[in-house]
């Protein structure tokens, strides 16, 4: 078996980009601002010590999220800006399958850092307890699930007919 037929950069034939893609939305939908979401859904339904839990997760989190920004906020939009434009030119200038297949999982992950920095922000100033933290929690998640969905949406349309258009003109 040719190793470099397992892994090959025709990223939207690949099973392996699929597997990528479902795993980074899944990870993504689960961990909400850093706190598992069965945890969360635990909590609601026992209370008590577990809501506590959650409570100093999420506060541990939230500062964490607070001093990146602080410290490392400007790099790292800098950086990620950067990187998103080198995977849009080569992606869909350069018409490179595997920097097109790059941008579409980085840059909805992108909107997913924007939220997961907003509620941070707000949450520094005032963490809320009991329904208020739950129901923050679920309209997050709902956020991101949908940013996920519609990105997964997008990348199977692009990625149907950039593998259509590609095995009707061999030679592109």
């Amino acid at each position: 078996m040719d190793l470099f037929r397992l892994i090959e950069t025709n990223s939207f034939s690949s099973i392996w980009f699929w597997l990528l893609v479902a795993i980074t939305w899944s990870s993504a939908s689960h961990w909400v601002l850093g706190v598992p979401f069965d945890l969360v859904q635990k909590a609601y339904r026992e209370g008590g010590e577990l809501e506590e839990r959650v409570h100093t997760l999420l506060r541990i989190n939230v500062a964490r999220l607070e001093y990146i920004q602080k410290v490392a906020g400007m790099i790292m939009i800098g950086f990620t800006s950067f990187m998103l434009t080198v995977f849009a030119v080569l992606g869909f200038y350069y018409w490179i399958e595997f920097f097109q297949a790059m941008f579409m999982l980085t840059f909805p992950l992108m909107l997913v850092g924007l939220i997961n920095v907003y509620m941070s922000h707000r949450l520094d100033e005032q963490l809320p307890s009991g329904q208020e933290l739950f129901r923050m929690f679920r309209r997050t998640r709902l956020m991101i699930m949908f940013i996920g969905l519609v990105s997964i949406f997008v990348t199977s349309l692009w990625g149907m007919y950039h593998v259509i258009s590609v095995s009707s003109f061999p030679g592109l």
